[in-house]
């Protein structure tokens, strides 16, 4: 249990981090 907690928790920053860069990149290339 505690192994799928760890793995949701990492999938949960790695969509974080994609819904925040994913902007900042878009940004990026418009420029």
């Amino acid at each position: 249990m505690k192994k799928y907690l760890t793995k949701s928790i990492a999938m949960a920053i790695v969509a974080m981090s994609v819904v925040t860069f994913s902007p900042l990149i878009a940004n990026a290339e418009w420029k």
